[in-house]
């Protein structure tokens, strides 16, 4: 990393983790579940669709117009991406609430298909995720000072507020390495040192402590 480097915010890295930790953890768990969860299951993906889109409604408030400047056709296309995105979360959250209200002979059938609908989105988000840090990224940091992009990125944090970004750390306590999460939250902390990341440190961690003790519950209920 060169000192220019280090000077540049990560505007997409620790949230796109966080995303990308929440879409596997739903996709296992839609995948391993059966029909009769599906309610359950309606009620996960719903957090994971709010986290998707709580960080897409961000973005488009803050790094999206300074995009549209240094990569019109580039903006235009992740805007469309996201519209696409919100669209497609919206539709599993109807198949997955019809397969709730069904009756049993169809139940199954349409909990396949809303699992099919969560395997493309999953597939989208991801492939989106990327175009937005191979291709954004690199233009956001070629056309701006850093000290535009910092003020980009506390813009960003701000419009999530605090109290909807911290309560969508439920979701990813469920999917994050137990010996991975805190690293990767104490270098978000120390990389700019804002309240968020060391409130989220704190959430996660005591999340995973609680799951440590239940494991260790459960351990002494075998014996």
């Amino acid at each position: 990393m060169t000192r220019t480097d280090a000077m540049i915010p990560d505007l997409y890295g620790p949230a796109h983790d966080a995303m990308r930790f929440a879409l596997a953890d739903v996709l296992a768990a839609i995948a391993l579940q059966d029909e009769a969860e599906c309610g359950a299951v309606a009620a996960r993906w719903m957090l994971v669709a709010r986290l998707v889109d709580s960080h897409a409604r961000a973005e488009a408030g803050t790094l999206l117009p300074l995009l549209a400047i240094a990569a019109p056709r580039v903006a235009a296309e992740l805007g469309a991406a996201h519209a696409a995105l919100a669209e497609a979360a919206d539709a599993i959250g109807a198949s997955l609430a019809t397969a709730a209200g069904a009756a049993d002979h169809d139940r199954r059938r349409h909990y396949r298909a809303a699992l099919v609908l969560v395997r493309h989105f999953v597939g989208d988000c991801l492939r989106h995720l990327g175009e937005e840090e191979n291709r954004a990224r690199p233009a956001l940091v070629g056309h701006f000072p850093p000290a535009t992009l910092f003020a980009a990125r506390r813009a960003l944090l701000a419009r999530l507020g605090q109290t909807e970004a911290c309560a969508n750390l439920a979701v990813i306590a469920t999917a994050v390495d137990r010996g991975g999460a805190c690293p990767l939250l104490r270098t978000a902390a120390l990389r700019d040192g804002d309240g968020f990341a060391k409130e989220a440190e704190r959430i996660l961690s005591d999340a995973m402590e609680a799951a440590t003790r239940i494991d260790a519950g459960a351990e002494r209920l075998a014996a």
